[in-house]
């Protein structure tokens, strides 16, 4: 049988991976590991925090040893709805830029979280 490969773009982009997952857990830490290759591969982390300014962001840190990203949302963990305004650089991968959005949404305060998330590759 053959293998149904499948190609998607946007633009000037190929939608490396898109998926929807539902936390069973919504106070944990969501891990995504993105396998670019036999031998290289970026793991992306998203967690929640909240602080005292009421500001709604984005931080970004990167553990350049152990190839991870973490996108920590400040002061997302109890809104309906939340996403990243604009794609998110993670860095570069054979000369071409790799980006990643995604949204979360919950059913109400102290409830679940679905995130969905594509990864882009710069063409």
């Amino acid at each position: 049988m053959e293998k149904f490969l499948k190609e998607m773009k946007n633009g000037e982009y190929a939608i490396v991976d898109s998926k929807t997952v539902i936390l069973l857990d919504k106070d944990a830490d969501f891990t995504v590991c993105f396998t670019l290759d036999p031998d290289s591969d970026v793991a992306v982390r998203i967690r929640f925090r909240p602080d005292d300014t009421m500001e709604t962001k984005v931080n970004i840190s990167t553990d350049a040893e152990t190839n991870l990203i973490t996108l920590t949302c400040i002061n997302c963990e109890n809104t309906m709805e939340f996403c990243s305004s604009d794609p998110i650089y993670l860095g570069k991968y054979h000369e071409k830029d790799l980006y990643l959005n995604f949204w979360v949404n919950s059913a109400g305060y102290d409830s679940m979280k679905k995130i969905t998330y594509t990864l882009y590759k710069e063409l």
